[in-house]
């Protein structure tokens, strides 16, 4: 542990005659300079650490890497880039005076992540081998999959392409729960908890589990004792999931709906991604193996939890023209209006025409209701459904009285 605190950047430090170095050696054209020199730290080290042999315009190049840093990042992938990579890092492991365990952890990176770690500030660090080995650990957790961490960085990209293939002899995932277990699980493995705070965790909800699982790990040392912590918090209490629970349920949802064919550009994802995290792992907990049309199972959830509008037609509805007002219907008698041109469109047979006029004329607000709600696209007997509703609608009216008894009492 080192005595006093560090002050500025250990990696600045190291790199920077190097990069001047460059510049003076190669004598850069002012534009390229000024390129080079606008780059991010890491970004500068991945542009002088290429090789440059055989180059002839020098200045031209550095441009060009600059520019292609710009656009995607430092890559660090050639020869010549990691060796001097491997390089700095020994020189950060002596300044630092890093542990074995932190140097070691270090080194094992890829040259890219290997800069990610030495890049950041150190200001006022007086555990750099703590600190080093923290930050080495969260980068190894973000590159994992999401069913084998569960949790990624702020600002990662969400996998496009389906629900990933998982390990050897395990299940593909079919809804959050399945998800969620998976990341559990590899939460346990990566973090070595003991069986006492299993124990606890198991007596969790779900959402108490991924609350307790997605917080940081930094700077942890000993994880089961701070996720026995983290279940006395939450256990029986409102869930209030934090941001990198909440990212986590919004891929989660993302490969739910893609996985069973639905689009994430459809207006079915669009509502499911509007609503708060915790409504959305409920919905995605039960999966949509099996359903015939699964965006109008998933519409039909969502309608259930919290009567969120969504667009009938992207979720392959019929669309019914707007109604007339009340009392226009209360006019309209068994003619004419919305109220027939319902029964057209439908082409509803007598008896389920006959009760939705009755029911228009007795209910106008019933019979804008029954017109109002969606057929869907699979209803094979838009009649029986429409003579159901009102049924329904006249047993629970106070003016049915014996008509909305005999409806009850005769099935479709």
């Amino acid at each position: 542990m080192t005595a006093n605190p560090l002050s500025g950047t250990p990696f600045a430090t190291l790199v920077s005659e190097d990069i001047r170095q460059f510049i003076n050696t190669h004598n850069l054209d002012e534009s390229a300079r000024a390129k080079l020199e606008a780059l991010p730290m890491d970004q500068q080290v991945d542009v002088i650490s290429q090789d440059v042999a055989n180059v002839r315009n020098i200045s031209a190049v550095v441009i060009s890497r600059a520019s292609r840093c710009q656009r995607e990042g430092s890559k660090f992938a050639g020869p010549s880039g990691q060796e001097y990579v491997a390089g700095i890092v020994a020189k950060f492991v002596a300044m630092l005076g890093l542990d074995e365990k932190a140097a070691a952890s270090l080194k094992n990176l890829p040259a890219k992540d290997q800069v990610a770690v030495m890049v950041k500030d150190m200001e006022g660090v007086t555990n750099p081998s703590g600190v080093v080995d923290s930050r080495v650990r969260k980068i190894q957790q973000s590159g994992l999959t999401i069913q084998q961490a569960g949790f990624v960085g702020r600002g990662a990209s969400v996998p496009t392409g389906g629900a990933p293939a998982p390990r050897l002899g395990a299940t593909v995932p079919t809804d959050a729960t399945q998800y969620l277990e998976q990341a559990y699980q590899a939460f346990l493995a990566q973090y070595n908890v003991d069986l006492r705070a299993q124990e606890q965790v198991s007596q969790l909800s779900p959402l108490e589990k991924l609350e307790v699982i997605s917080q940081s790990m930094d700077n942890v040392y000993n994880p089961s004792g701070a996720v026995a912590s983290r279940c006395a918090k939450v256990k029986g209490r409102p869930v209030v999931l934090g941001p990198r629970a909440a990212q986590w349920v919004a891929e989660v949802a993302q490969l739910f709906c893609k996985s069973f064919g639905i689009d994430s550009s459809s207006d079915a994802f669009s509502v499911l991604q509007a609503l708060p995290a915790d409504k959305q792992f409920e919905v995605c907990s039960q999966s949509l193996a099996g359903a015939r049309n699964p965006q109008s199972v998933l519409y039909c959830r969502m309608q259930k939890l919290s009567g969120t509008p969504v667009a009938p037609q992207a979720l392959g509805y019929q669309t019914v023209p707007a109604l007339q007002a009340p009392h226009t219907l209360s006019m309209m008698g068994c003619a004419g209006g919305e109220v027939e041109s319902f029964i057209a469109r439908y082409k509803l047979d007598e008896r389920a025409a006959g009760v939705l006029r009755d029911l228009a004329a007795r209910d106008p607000t019933a019979a804008e209701e029954v017109m109002r709600h969606p057929i869907t696209a699979e209803v094979r007997n838009p009649s029986g459904v429409i003579h159901a509703r009102v049924t329904s609608r006249m047993g629970v009216s106070k003016r049915a009285g014996a008509a909305g008894a005999a409806l009850r009492a005769a099935p479709y």
